[in-house]
């Protein structure tokens, strides 16, 4: 399988880890690009949510769009840390990128039967994900 170009281009500075590349935008939304081809457990998931919370003392909860388009596999147990209530003290509204119309069909029956705690929703593109996760958002805490 040809790689997925991520539907999130990489900003520099972004901090990498074992699972992923996270950073923080002037607009003080955390964006979150998945590797591809890692197997993202539950480790990697606190990971990600320590850095997210690390942006801001004390962690405010901010928009996160997360670009989970290039293939990598899910451990059941990072869908049960999304619904925790460290990850709601850290996301606000969730932007899920994905890379095809199939995959946001797809992806949109996990949300439903997920019910994440915060708003979820999931686009095949940057600039309508930016739109609906920065409405109403001020960075002024």
């Amino acid at each position: 399988m040809a790689a997925c170009e991520p539907v999130l281009a990489l900003a520099d500075g972004a901090i990498e880890t074992r699972a992923a590349y996270l950073w923080l935008r002037t607009t003080g939304v955390v964006c979150c690009v998945i590797k591809a081809n890692v197997d993202m457990d539950l480790e990697s998931s606190l990971e990600i949510n320590a850095i997210i919370a690390s942006f801001s003392d004390p962690p405010w909860r901010r928009p996160i769009p997360t670009d989970i388009s290039a293939p990598h596999r899910t451990d059941p147990s990072v869908r049960r840390h999304a619904r925790s209530a460290a990850t709601l003290a850290t996301t606000l509204k969730l932007g899920i990128l994905v890379a095809t119309p199939v995959a946001r069909m797809l992806g949109n029956a996990c949300v439903i039967a997920m019910r994440p705690p915060y708003p979820t929703r999931l686009f095949t593109a940057e600039g309508p994900a930016t739109t609906w996760l920065e409405d109403g958002w001020a960075t002024d805490g």
